[in-house]
């Protein structure tokens, strides 16, 4: 059995002493790039996510090499050798970008590179034989990246290939070794999460450190050679690389289907993987980002079969392979695009038992739409062998059940199988409200479980959802992997131009001068917490109520009665945080009013459920701080101008879950969305131009709405 990894593993096993991460790397691990590296760098990030049982320190310096020989070696440095002494517990590796160049030359010694690579685990294994290392990367590069001068362009067109061989000699080691894994970071950034190219920004560090914490706190499995497998199954495969990762062809066996495994570095524990139905390797997102956090990926061939019989006796057959003589779970997850859709819905209803959950993107759920033609396209060809695959003629197509029906979808909802679907509104092809609207509508009716994400205006193509942070994590959870973001306490990476009221433009700044705020004025009776929405009450400068003053919240509340604690860009992680960090030490309000989520939900990309989760976790880390306050939660008010905008769909399942967390008691909610639509759902004059703000006549809005609890008390 390879590493259990990390914090959920070990905390348990730790007393006084924190587990020790070293981060071993470049100018990258230095926090190079980011507003504030010492604490937006992505080694501090990955710090606060660990928490308190984890000491991170980082060991790196601007221009560094993996490589022994090159003149700004890391490996042969004084850096290294205090990394090595530190006897960490667990080592991110991350170099190699720096030996990828030409200018310099340093990638004249690349020939030595795994060599080099060994050298760092075996010098960290020497003071602490149980030293669990992940090589991470190296990081992608950006030659696209707008903004950037022709022989930069040119200079990071040279190098992507040579960080490909890197990342492979990672994944050779990661393979053979035990104890030592390999992550590539490249679903955590994007080019224009880069400063150059290379070096992530502000909030790219915080998408590498959120990757990171995902990938290593996965707990691994012993690694297993499908490949191997295969031969010792008597079926000789043909080898590939998808993406970098090991990929097998083969003939299933008894029927000869094609069929195909790409592996993962390193096998996430009960050897999970994805099912794809149909074209193999299309808008590979939401793939390779679970093959980064060790899940395998299935294929076996059902073209021209239309989920009939053939295909899911050909199904059948796989999945029985896949699982007894390959080793992979017997609860896979059925992805299913276009066509897709047939085969992915049909199956799991045949055999919900054996499915973990199920994502549909633009399915087909009624072929008499696509390839029929009723309602949908008609595909006169495809139309034809499905009538022969189904042994149908068109009148008996008519009538036939369809996996959006009742019928089928029963043992899915009853099974409680998770079902995702991404769905294009303006889908001409595979029309959503005949397919994968009727299947929710369907499924939601059965009491069934399904989250939908539509995407207003697109149509069948492009499929995918991106990013595909919030699919991913739908589900992972499924699988028993899942992290919600909404609920881990972190400091905000944000950082605002000068003028905007915070000290040198950074959110600790800034959350330092709202916790003075708190302590000025210890006797406010009631506390606003939240967003900028919040913050807007007051402004940054004098977040305080004063009779006879001419913002809203001075004529509703007395002097020094009312106070701002609301934060631009805050989400549920921040405020957690920032409570736990002492934002109401001295404070005893009667009421705090809580309006938090829009960020969560607008910029964070956490869904509605993942958002709910994260208001539980303030609401009750609040109860306990102030044990004598009542709390108002509001949610969040609408975002976006018009109702088929996505982010209103994640604030209407916030706003299903926050009314349980009322007792009625200390904890009252109150939706005051209705305040801020027209009667078609469009916002109405109390908002900004933003589509998330509210104007002063929309905070006077508020505040009289509120009242009626405040007023009573």
């Amino acid at each position: 059995m390879k590493a259990l990894v990390l914090a959920a593993a070990l905390a348990p096993l730790l007393s006084a002493a924190p587990l020790r991460v070293a981060v071993i790397g470049d100018s990258i691990s230095t926090g190079a790039h980011a507003e504030d590296p010492q604490h937006n760098g992505y080694p501090a990030r990955l710090g606060h996510l660990l928490g308190e049982k984890a000491e991170v320190r980082a060991f790196a310096r601007g221009g560094a090499c993996l490589s022994l020989k090159a003149g700004n070696s890391l490996t042969n440095s004084e850096i290294f050798k205090q990394a090595v002494a530190w006897k960490p517990d667990v080592a991110v590796v991350m170099l190699g970008t720096n030996d990828s160049n030409t200018s310099p030359d340093n990638w004249k010694n690349h020939g030595d590179l795994e060599g080099d690579a060994r050298f760092v685990l075996n010098s960290l294994r020497a003071t602490n034989p149980n030293v669990e290392i992940h090589f991470a990367g190296p990081p992608p590069m950006f030659p696209d990246r707008k903004g950037l001068k022709p022989e930069r362009v040119a200079n990071l067109k040279e190098r992507v290939p040579h960080i490909c061989e890197i990342r492979r000699i990672y994944q050779r080691i990661a393979e053979a070794e035990p104890g030592v894994f390999h992550h590539s970071i490249d679903g955590a950034l994007r080019a224009d999460g880069t400063s150059d190219g290379v070096h992530p920004d502000t909030f790219g560090h915080q998408d590498v450190a959120n990757q990171l914490f995902e990938q290593i706190t996965i707990r691994f499995d012993e690694n297993h050679d499908v490949r191997q497998l295969l031969v010792n199954a008597g079926v000789e495969p043909k080898r590939s690389l998808f993406h970098g990762c090991v990929s097998v062809d083969f003939p299933l066996p008894g029927n000869g289907a094609a069929c195909k495994i790409v592996a993962p570095s390193q096998s996430a524990e009960g050897r999970p993987w994805i099912w794809r139905a149909r074209f193999f390797g299309h808008e590979p997102e939401l793939d390779l980002s679970l093959l980064d956090r060790g899940f395998h990926i299935g294929y076996c061939d059902v073209s021209d079969l239309y989920g009939g019989p053939g295909a899911m006796e050909r199904w059948d057959a796989f999945y029985q392979f896949a699982t007894e003589t390959l080793g992979l779970s017997k609860k896979p997850v059925l992805e299913g695009m276009s066509r897709g859709g047939l085969p992915i819905f049909l199956w799991a209803s045949r055999n919900p038992e054996k499915v973990t959950a199920i994502y549909g993107d633009n399915p087909v759920c009624d072929f008499r739409s696509w390839p029929g033609g009723h309602g949908g396209k008609r595909s006169e060809d495809d139309w034809k062998r499905l009538l022969a695959a189904w042994s149908l003629d068109e009148a008996a197509a008519m009538k036939h059940q369809q996996p959006r029906d009742e019928s089928v979808l029963g043992p899915i909802a009853s099974a409680k199988i998770p079902v995702a679907l991404v769905l294009g509104s303006a889908d001409e092809v595979v029309p959503p409200k005949q397919n994968g609207e009727e299947l929710a509508a369907n499924l939601t009716k059965l009491g069934g479980v399904v989250k939908v994400w539509r995407k207003p205006g697109a149509g069948h193509h492009p499929h995918g959802l991106h990013p595909a942070d919030p699919l991913r994590r739908f589900l992972l959870a499924a699988t028993g992997r899942g992290t919600n973001p909404a609920i881990v306490p972190v400091p905000s990476s944000e950082y605002r131009a000068a003028g905007q009221g915070w000290p040198k433009g950074l959110w600790r700044n800034a959350f330092a001068n709202v916790k003075r705020a708190a302590e000025e004025h210890p006797d406010a009776r009631v506390v606003f917490l939240g967003d900028s929405i919040s913050q807007a009450l007051t402004g940054h400068k004098d977040r305080v109520s004063h009779a006879g003053g001419n913002r809203p919240i001075d004529k509703v509340f007395g002097e020094g009665e009312a106070l701002s604690l609301g934060l631009s860009g805050d989400r549920t992680e921040h405020l957690l945080w920032r409570i736990d960090h002492g934002q109401f030490d001295g404070l005893k309000p009667e009421w705090v009013v809580l309006m938090i989520g829009v960020n969560n939900i607008n910029t964070g990309g956490h869904t509605g459920e993942e958002t709910a989760a994260g208001t539980a976790a303030v609401v009750e880390r609040l109860k306990a701080k102030l044990p004598e306050t009542k709390f108002l939660v509001l949610g969040c008010f609408p975002a976006g101008e018009r109702p088929d905008d996505p982010r209103r769909a994640e604030i209407d399942v916030l706003h299903e879950r926050v009314p349980l967390l009322a007792d009625n008691e200390r904890v009252f909610y109150q939706d005051l969305r209705p305040m801020f639509l027209d009667s078609d759902g469009t916002l109405n004059d109390l908002m900004t131009t933003d589509a998330i703000h509210l104007n002063a006549k929309g905070q006077a809005a508020w505040l009289a709405a509120i009242m009626k609890y405040i007023a009573a008390s």
